[in-house]
């Protein structure tokens, strides 16, 4: 930060005592959705153990980017015979995320031996929800639905969280 003895703001005793030494930090996540294919009941392959893929009858899938719709689920049907179905593996990509971890912390010398360190952190600052990928089997009633979240936070919570401490060194 710019402030106290030594930068361009706040070098007087008072505002460098209390402005100065701070240090900020930050952690910012991007990704785009993973991908995830379009699937149908293996029933008509008459061929245990094998994955089946749902007939595509639209030339393009509208994704429409609703947790409750995430793609034209009208693109797909069931294979109803003996034969694999017409869409590709991995075609569509799920919901995306943006995750934002923020830290502010200051040390504090009491004297030759004792330290302080005063920090504050947050996680997922903007408390975003980082939806799964959709329900993928054209059979299910929830088929395009995202009902789920991808857990990217840390400490297994992806919810946003404050968190502060105090440590002593000596």
């Amino acid at each position: 930060m710019p402030f106290g003895k030594g930068k361009k703001w706040a070098t007087g005793s008072a505002g460098s005592a209390i402005l100065g030494g701070w240090q900020v930090s930050g952690l910012l996540t991007m990704y785009t959705g993973g991908p995830f294919s379009v699937t149908a009941p293996g029933r008509s392959l008459n061929a245990p153990a094998n994955g089946q893929t749902a007939d595509q009858i639209k030339p393009e899938v509208e994704i429409i980017g609703s947790r409750t719709q995430w793609f034209d689920t009208s693109a797909y049907r069931a294979v109803t015979e003996a034969r694999f179905g017409t869409s590709g593996w991995d075609q569509l990509r799920g919901p995306g995320l943006i995750n934002l971890d923020l830290s502010v912390s200051r040390a504090f010398q009491l004297t030759e031996r004792i330290g302080l360190q005063l920090r504050g952190e947050a996680f997922n600052v903007s408390n975003t929800p980082h939806f799964a990928n959709p329900q993928s089997d054209v059979s299910s009633s929830q088929f395009g639905m995202s009902t789920g979240i991808r857990n990217v936070g840390r400490e297994g919570l992806d919810e946003r969280l404050f968190r502060l401490s105090l440590r002593l060194s000596f």
